[in-house]
């Protein structure tokens, strides 16, 4: 799984793992699977980044029937921005926003992603985290503009102040 994790994150390689198929039928049964451990969940965690990463934009994608998994993915970016482990795990900032941002551009994801909290989340990133490099930065921002496309996300961003980004 970390594997596929890690090449998903490449252009190239994530054309080839497309058209394999097997390594996104093998994600599936990762996340499907029951974690009854620290290290089985962080697993299943991977397997959510590396679907997100490869199929997280597609509007009918394993990812949107699985609202858990969403917000587990949320869970890491907040973890991430705080620099504490989750699951057993120090997730980056960098490799968990790309899966965030990607889930964002699926009208199907918008909606659980708002509920999970994703909007405040970013805004405190964007505001707080001075120190941010280019690529976290620019992915939390694309982000929140996906979410523009969406009229309940555009409301709380207007109540939160979000104009001023």
């Amino acid at each position: 799984v970390s594997v596929i994790m890690h090449a998903s994150s490449s252009d190239a390689a994530k054309t080839h793992l497309l058209q394999a198929k097997i390594p996104e039928e093998a994600l599936q049964n990762v996340m499907a699977s029951e974690a009854k451990t620290l290290q089985a969940s962080a697993t299943r965690i991977r397997a959510t980044l590396a679907s997100a990463n490869l199929c997280g934009r597609e509007e009918r994608s394993i990812l949107s029937t699985t609202p858990d998994m969403l917000s587990e993915i949320v869970r890491c970016v907040q973890h991430a921005m705080e620099e504490t482990e989750y699951c057993g795990i120090k997730w980056s900032l960098a490799g968990v926003m790309l899966p965030l941002f990607n889930l964002s551009c699926s009208d199907s994801n918008k909606i659980e992603l708002i509920t999970f909290g994703t909007i405040p989340l970013l805004l405190k990133l964007i505001e707080e985290e001075a120190s941010l490099s280019s690529e976290p930065f620019e992915l939390a921002l694309r982000t929140l503009a996906n979410f523009t496309f969406n009229e309940e996300a555009k409301a709380e961003m207007m109540e939160r102040g979000a104009l001023g980004i």
